[in-house]
């Protein structure tokens, strides 16, 4: 009689495991992602809905003529959502799956900013033929590169980063000044499809580039800088 019962508890604990394996396996998590104009509450079509999982998904869908867009999540697992639009600052949610027993439908909500006007950041400036240790005095305690990488992440969009060289560098200074500065931010996490690169090498005065970053000339006291704006 012992031995049944032992046997009766084994049999019992393995169709448990079962049940419990079989349920987590049919969990279901539909993610719906709904995107806004933050101003007017009208549907954003044709966004960019950049979805990374730690499970490696490594996906982007176009939002549909209602904003929507629509996927399955899967169980135990922690996701990135982050949409960007033409037009629109960029938006950045969290999800996870993780501790969750039961089927849920995940909904996003995301209010999008539109750019009504560009933004400038802090010229960096350097000295003659270097391209890698930024001389602003008025910040000598903190890490540029750093603080960059922080002010980008929580503004969204995209930055055009241009490169200056004066007449009396070799005109490649400009190139090495943008390309060193955009590596140090994809290092720190900066994704490169968020940075735009420009050169302008030898230039007499900074104020003669058309580009769209230059708006702000009046700031120009070097033309051996890097300057980062969002487009």
């Amino acid at each position: 009689m012992k031995n049944f019962w032992l046997l009766l508890f084994v049999l019992l604990g393995n169709y448990s495991q079962a049940q419990e394996a079989e349920s987590y396996s049919d969990l279901r998590f539909p993610l719906e992602v709904n995107l806004h104009d933050i101003d007017n509450s009208s549907p954003i079509a044709n966004a960019h809905v950049h979805v990374l999982g730690m499970d490696g998904l490594d996906t982007t869908i176009l939002s549909d003529a209602n904003g929507k867009v629509e996927m399955r999540l899967k169980p135990n697992t922690s996701y990135t959502i982050e949409a960007s639009a033409k037009g629109y600052l960029n938006v950045v949610a969290h999800k996870t799956t993780k501790n969750l027993s039961q089927s849920t439908k995940i909904v996003v909500d995301l209010k999008m900013q539109f750019k009504t006007c560009q933004m400038f950041l802090p010229t960096i400036s350097y000295a003659v033929n270097d391209f890698k240790k930024p001389l602003n005095s008025h910040l000598p305690d903190i890490n540029l590169f750093d603080l960059y990488t922080d002010v980008i992440n929580k503004s969204g969009g995209t930055f055009q980063l241009t490169g200056f060289s004066d007449e009396n560098e070799s005109p490649k200074m400009a190139e090495k000044r943008v390309t060193y500065f955009q590596k140090q931010l994809e290092q720190r996490g900066i994704p490169s499809y968020r940075m735009k690169t420009v050169v302008a090498p030898n230039s007499s005065s900074a104020k003669e580039f058309t580009g769209p970053s230059m708006q702000d000339k009046e700031r120009f006291t070097s033309n051996r800088v890097v300057l980062i704006g969002v487009i």
